[in-house]
This record gives C-alpha cells, structure tokens and sequence, in this order.
C-alpha cells in the first residue's frame, strides 16, 4: 500500500512552503541503517535480485537541498517508511485575498495557485 499526500502554504505573502509525503507499507527501515540511507552507492537490501546502483535516494537528496529545500525519513522496520520532501520559493507574485472558506467557493483555487507559483519560480530559476 502506497499513499501520498502534498499540502502548500502561504506562510506569508513572500514565501511559499511545498511539502510532499509519501507513506508505505513495506519492510521499514533498520534505525541503524536510516543514517545511511542518502549516502552514493549504498543498497540496504543486499537480495542481489533487486536491482539498482544505491544512487536513487542521494541524488534526490541532493536535488531537493540545491533547490533549497530538505528530505527526511521516518521508519519502523517491519511496519514501512514515510518520505517527506520540504521546499520554499519566494513568489514573485501579488497574493490573492482568500476568505476563510477560500477563493470562488473552492480552497483547491488557492491551492493551485501557490502551486503553479512554485512550479513558475523554480523552473525561473533554473530548479526544475
């Protein structure tokens, strides 16, 4: 089982906070080995079977902190691992007034909109 859950907010009009989870069901990950788990090269599971260089995870760690941002992992061995991912523009856009219950009726409005900022100004600043 695999969820995931992303949630933006306008801490002020000046930054913009993206944050993504993803939560599964799987074998979890030892607590000595969690310290490890962003370094090059390293395979935690040692079946031979599954295949894979130990790059994934360093690589977007190192993606997500030139971006400006952070990751983390939390994990029970045995019970599976959550996956958060942080990251916070400046918007360079005038911030839309949205009543309590949101814009137009639908809180998705403002939600999309601090999204696509985001997206805008990473990608204007050569991050995406």
């Amino acid at each position: 089982m695999r969820e995931g859950f992303s949630h933006c907010s306008s801490q002020n009009s000046k930054f913009i906070t993206f944050r993504i989870e993803v939560k599964d069901s799987g074998v979890g990950i030892k607590k000595e080995d969690i310290s490890k788990l962003f370094t090059d090269f390293t395979r935690l599971d040692k079946n031979m079977n599954n295949k894979g260089t130990g790059l994934g995870l360093s690589i977007c760690k190192q993606m997500i902190e030139k971006m400006g941002g952070n990751v983390d992992v939390q994990s029970v061995f045995g019970q599976g691992s959550t996956f958060r991912v942080t990251l916070s523009t400046k918007t360079n856009t005038q911030p839309k007034q949205y009543n309590s219950t949101g814009s137009n009726n639908d809180n998705s409005d403002r939600q999309n909109d601090i999204e696509r900022s985001l997206i805008n100004n990473l990608s204007s600043q050569g991050q995406t």
